[in-house]
């Protein structure tokens, strides 16, 4: 009843009913513990999340490695980075082994937080410790390294997950060209692009908007352009970011004719009566 309570957002009913066990003698185990340690860590409530794991010990109830990755995840979405540390730490102290959740949630706040050194050392910690890492690692791990401009490792991550037999997915590739367009390295991010689509990957929407706004940033409009026709020759259907990206770029280049043209295919699938973007016409 407390997850239920829990999953439609009632704390305070289910922590209501957690006190009214309590007072009655009942000894709540540890998924109820950890239930509502997990529901007070997605509404940031870390203090009484801390709180709750450090009654499980009082009542001698010993919490499991989804109990510490639950509350580990929330210290780390918050930026209490040292505590989360500490926290893994004392996982290992209680004899349970910190698994790849584990390690990926530590990675994504350290890399949240632009810790990259500490980043690189605990995958090299969860290398060396036997754990083979997933493609959220590398992913986590990519991502963090795009955010502060360290293409040419990342993209040796990005080479490392096929080498370690794993498949990168969407956003995997997805982040990497986002990175690589950051910093203008179009050829680089047009070469991702098809390997991709030799590897027999799909690219989505998304994939096609940041490789436009990449090249529309160094000016290859014809490019872009051509890869918004290929969206529809894909079987996707291109979104308002999609025509947004190019019809500012084609204003600040003053091509009128290219504006409207793409306004007009806007008004034909809905996306000017919806959105308004009749302002960009002259």
């Amino acid at each position: 009843m407390i997850n239920g309570l829990c999953m439609v957002g009632k704390m305070d009913e289910a922590n209501g009913l957690f006190d009214m066990m309590i007072q009655k003698g009942l000894q709540p185990n540890v998924v109820t513990f950890t239930t509502l340690i997990s529901r007070l860590c997605k509404v940031g409530k870390m203090e009484e999340a801390s709180g709750l794991m450090e009654m499980m010990s009082k009542k001698g109830l010993q919490p499991n490695v989804v109990t510490f990755n639950t509350l580990l995840n929330g210290l780390c979405k918050v930026g209490k980075m040292e505590e989360a540390s500490g926290l893994m730490e004392k996982m290992s102290q209680k004899g349970l082994q910190p698994n790849v959740v584990t390690f990926n949630k530590l990675l994504n706040g350290l890399c949240m937080v632009w810790k990259m050194d500490e980043a690189n050392g605990l995958f090299e910690m969860m290398t060396q410790g036997g754990l083979q890492p997933d493609v959220v690692t590398f992913t986590t791990l990519i991502s963090g390294l795009c955010k502060v401009g360290e293409m040419d490792e990342a993209y040796g991550l990005f080479e490392m997950i096929t080498q370690k037999g794993l498949q990168p997915n969407a956003v995997t590739i997805n982040v990497l060209l986002n990175g690589l367009c950051m910093v203008r390295r179009m050829d680089e991010a047009n070469g991702l692009f098809e390997m991709m689509t030799q590897r027999g990957l799909q690219p989505d929407v998304v994939m096609f908007n940041t490789l436009i706004s990449g090249l529309c940033k160094v000016g290859k409009m014809d490019e872009a352009y051509g890869l918004f026709e290929m969206i529809a020759q894909k079987g996707l259907q291109p979104g308002v970011v999609t025509f947004n990206t190019l019809i500012s770029e084609f204003c600040k280049k003053g091509k009128m004719e290219e504006v409207n043209q793409l306004l007009e295919l806007m008004r034909e699938r809905g996306f000017a009566t919806r959105y308004g973007d009749v302002s960009y016409i002259d």
